[in-house]
């Protein structure tokens, strides 16, 4: 049973379409919460915009387009002020133009690592006890991805 509320909305946003799919897939799987995709920052300003504002923003700084990922999170907070933040890059610490209470995730991340964020972001914690299993997986690993 998820402690999520099902009215609550997630947007992914990532130009990696593995990473992508993987998170929205996760958070789907552990949460009730609506989760929507973005492949673009284009794309997930108009999702935003579209549904009256998100309740999380789990983006990746390093989106091969005009607007990165922290500039796409400054717009969406700017028209939807209640919006929580998570950016990853697999490249990039946490940098210039990142809010305070904004968290940052570095890429290859573990699941455990994701869903402690999600809860610290959200003030609650997604995940039954089914998927507890699931903790010390990690995102590149369940991608097929080399460790190390």
């Amino acid at each position: 049973m998820s402690i999520l509320h099902p009215s609550a909305i997630i947007l992914v946003v990532d130009d990696d379409r593995g990473i992508r799919e993987f998170t929205s897939l996760l958070l789907r799987r552990v949460t009730a919460a609506t989760v929507l995709e973005a492949a673009t920052p284009d794309a997930g300003l108009r999702i935003a915009r579209a549904n009256g504002g998100i309740h999380l923003l789990i983006s990746d700084i390093d989106l091969k387009a005009e607007l990165d990922g922290v500039q796409m999170a400054n717009q969406v907070v700017a028209t939807s002020p209640g919006t929580n933040v998570i950016l990853m890059s697999g490249s990039h610490a946490p940098r210039e133009g990142m809010r305070p209470e904004w968290r940052f995730l570095p890429k290859p991340f573990a699941i455990g690592d994701l869903m402690k964020l999600v809860k610290l972001q959200l003030g609650v914690y997604p995940m039954p006890v089914s998927y507890a299993a699931m903790e010390g997986g990690s995102l590149g690993l369940a991608l097929g991805r080399k460790a190390g």
